[in-house]
C-alpha cells in the first residue's frame, strides 16, 4: 500500500484503540482531540490549487513532439495541470527538482517525484502541461499517487486510464472513447463524454462524475459495499450494499458504466 494509504490506516487503526481505550477506562473526548493533532502533519489538500503567479516558474525545453499520440503520466505527491494551448510546453517551479521527462516513439513521458517532506513543509511541486488544442490521444495513461491534477480546457483521447491513489482530481470535458478510474481513496471530479465500456472501482472514494451530452453509455451496472450511490439526485442504498443497474437515455444498445465502490460515495449524473 502506497504512502497516504499507510497514513490514513495508520491513523484509523490508532482512533479505534483510542475509542476502545476511552470506552474501558473513561477517557475524555478532549484527550481524543489531542490524539488526532498529528493530522497537522498530512497533506493539506489546499495544496493541489496551483500556483497562479508563474512568473518565476521554470519552462522546459520539449522536442521531439510533432508526432506524439500517448500521454503517461506519473506523479507523486506533486500537483499537475494539463491545459490546451497552441503548442507544447511544460512549466516548473521547482526549476526540474525530480522531474523527468522524455518523447520516446509516439508517446510523451512526464514523471515527478515527491520532495523530500513535502507535506510539511508546503514544499510540493506544481507542473504546467500545455498541449495542442486539436489533439485527440489514443491512450492517457496516469498514475497519480497522492497528488493533485486538474484540466483546463477539453481533454481528448480514444482510452484512459487514471490509477488515483489518495489523490485529488477535478477533470472537466473530458471527450473519450473509455475511461478506466481506479480511485482508492481520492476525491474526484469528473465531467466527461463517454462512448463505449468504462469502468469505476472507488474504494474509499469519493466520485462525483457528470456524463455529459453526447455520451452513449446507456447501462449503469453498480455494486457497493457500505458506500452510498446517487444517480440523478436520487439516493440509493445510503450506507449499505447491494447492486443497481440503471438504463440511460433512448439508446437500446451502447456502452456500459461499471461502479464498484467500497466504503464510498458515487454522484453520477446523465444527460
Amino acid at each position: 500500500m502506497k504512502r497516504l494509504c499507510q497514513i490514513a490506516g495508520a491513523i484509523i487503526v490508532i482512533g479505534i484503540v483510542a475509542c476502545i481505550g476511552g470506552a474501558l477506562f473513561g477517557g475524555t473526548s478532549s484527550s481524543l482531540r489531542d490524539l488526532f493533532q498529528i493530522s497537522s502533519d498530512l497533506p493539506d489538500l489546499d495544496l493541489f490549487d496551483i500556483d497562479s503567479d508563474q512568473s518565476d516558474w521554470t519552462e522546459m525545453e520539449l522536442t521531439g513532439t510533432d508526432d506524439v499520440s500517448a500521454l503517461s503520466l506519473d506523479i507523486d505527491g506533486a500537483v499537475l495541470t494539463v491545459q490546451t494551448g497552441d503548442d507544447w510546453s511544460l512549466k516548473s517551479n521547482k526549476n526540474g527538482k525530480g522531474l523527468e521527462y522524455s518523447v520516446s516513439g509516439n508517446t510523451f513521458f512526464l514523471k515527478q517525484k515527491a520532495l523530500p517532506r513535502w507535506w510539511k513543509q508546503n514544499q510540493c511541486a506544481q507542473l504546467v502541461l500545455t498541449i495542442p488544442s486539436d489533439i485527440t490521444f489514443d491512450t492517457i495513461d496516469a498514475s497519480l499517487d497522492g497528488s493533485g491534477f486538474s484540466t483546463v480546457g477539453a481533454l481528448s483521447a480514444k482510452h484512459v486510464s487514471l490509477d488515483a491513489d489518495g489523490a485529488d482530481l477535478t477533470i472537466e470535458n473530458l471527450d473519450a472513447d473509455s475511461l478506466d478510474l481506479d480511485g482508492d481513496g481520492a476525491d474526484v471530479q469528473l465531467s466527461a463524454c463517454l462512448r463505449e465500456d468504462s469502468s469505476i472501482d472507488a474504494d474509499a472514494a469519493t466520485v462525483t462524475l457528470d456524463l455529459l451530452d453526447g455520451s452513449t453509455i446507456s447501462n449503469v451496472n453498480t455494486e457497493f459495499n457500505l458506500s452510498t450511490f446517487t444517480f440523478n439526485g436520487k439516493d440509493y442504498g445510503d450506507g449499505l450494499s447491494g447492486t443497481i443497474e440503471k438504463s440511460i437515455g433512448t439508446a437500446k444498445k451502447g456502452g456500459t458504466l461499471s461502479i464498484t465502490c467500497d466504503v464510498g460515495s458515487i454522484e453520477l449524473t446523465t444527460p
